[in-house]
């Protein structure tokens, strides 16, 4: 994981910022893998520290998902709209719906390609077991993630991958149309991942009042070591300021 803490760093250090960690590190509480649950989940731990709004919600990746269905929630319970930072967080579901209305060529294509870009990149690796093995038990898991969360069982704690259970919740996430507006920080690259996502990373169907987009220099994970980090956390300060944030509360998700 890049070091948060370093863009913490950047911020002004007079306003708190709260650090919410992965339940899925939690050996004992619940594995939730439904996304809109988590949220729920880490709103009453926000609320524990910070009982009312307004909320400044920022995540990183799968963390930016989060901070866009808290703020579904807290929009619902008739709070004001927070302000929401995603750090290079793509919609997920967005290649899912695009993939269903693609012709079988185009289909087949894009899963060609994807095998083909796996294999290189495993048979590039000096772990290339070790690679593919990860790569099974990834799929396996998403698997058994799957199955239980369609029939309402429960996990084993010795399961709880973070990684694996965050990425189901973000594949299987279907967002609603959002009433506001989200400010994105994203690395040039951000999407080259995937051809089909936009340069909004799939937010800008969502947001009804615009998604604005912030490039930094970097790429998912360097983007927080310097250079590229102080142009974040300057990025980042400045939108906060400008939302009133540094009079308010303030919620960082990693």
């Amino acid at each position: 994981m890049p070091e948060i803490g370093k863009l913490v760093d950047k911020l002004d250090s007079r306003y708190p910022v709260y650090g919410i960690q992965s339940q899925a590190f939690d050996p004992v509480g619940p594995a939730l893998t439904n996304l809109v649950e988590m949220a729920a989940y880490y709103l009453k731990d926000i609320r524990r520290v910070v009982s009312g709004g307004p909320y400044y919600l920022i995540g990183y990746s799968f963390g930016g998902m989060l901070a866009f269905e808290m703020a579904q929630q807290l929009r619902a319970r008739g709070e004001e709209a927070p302000f929401i930072g995603m750090i290079d967080s793509c919609e997920m579901s967005y290649v899912k719906r695009h993939a269903k209305v693609d012709p079988p060529g185009r289909k087949a294509r894009y899963v060609y390609g994807r095998l083909k870009t796996h294999l290189s990149e495993a048979l590039h690796r000096p772990d290339t077991f070790v690679y593919m093995k990860t790569k099974v038990e990834s799929r396996l898991l998403r698997m058994l993630y799957s199955v239980t969360s369609r029939f309402g069982v429960s996990i084993p704690n010795s399961l709880h991958g973070p990684y694996h259970v965050n990425w189901f919740a973000a594949v299987n996430y279907l967002p609603k149309p959002y009433n506001g507006r989200i400010v994105l920080f994203k690395t040039k690259d951000s999407h080259a991942w995937e051809p089909r996502i936009p340069p909004d990373l799939g937010w800008g169907p969502l947001a009804t009042e615009g998604v604005e987009i912030f490039e930094i220099p970097g790429d998912h994970v360097n983007m927080f070591i310097e250079p590229n980090v102080s142009v974040l956390g300057d990025r980042l300060a400045r939108c906060l300021h400008s939302f009133g944030a540094l009079n308010s509360n303030r919620v960082a998700l990693s």
